[in-house]
């Protein structure tokens, strides 16, 4: 890793293995665009983090601290509660509501 935390594509391996192979599969994306457009692939796995942990934090304020939906988007940073609902629906693939329901159940 470079000193502001990011890694150096051309730098990094892991076990032998080029770590591009494996970044491409992680994020699913093409190895020419880990090759060719270092810029635009950082920013992609800068954007699926933040919003990783973001999510999974929404995921554990729910279930283990039992706050509402509203209360969860906004110390997730949300800026509505209907915003948080879709994006939490488009990541997890069901409502926020359902993650609720089942951990309660």
């Amino acid at each position: 890793m470079s000193r502001n935390g990011m890694f150096n594509i051309a730098d990094s391996s892991r076990n032998g293995m080029f770590y591009i192979v494996y970044l491409s599969r992680q994020y699913q994306l093409h190895i020419s665009m880990l090759l060719y457009f270092p810029k635009i692939f950082l920013e992609i796995c800068q954007n699926r983090h933040a919003l990783s942990v973001r999510m999974r934090e929404a995921r554990r304020l729910m279930t283990e601290d039992r706050l509402s939906i509203k209360e969860v988007a906004a110390r997730t940073g949300f800026s509505s509660q209907a915003y948080f609902s879709a994006a939490y629906r488009a990541f997890y693939g069901h409502p926020p509501s359902q993650s609720r329901n089942t951990k309660r159940a």
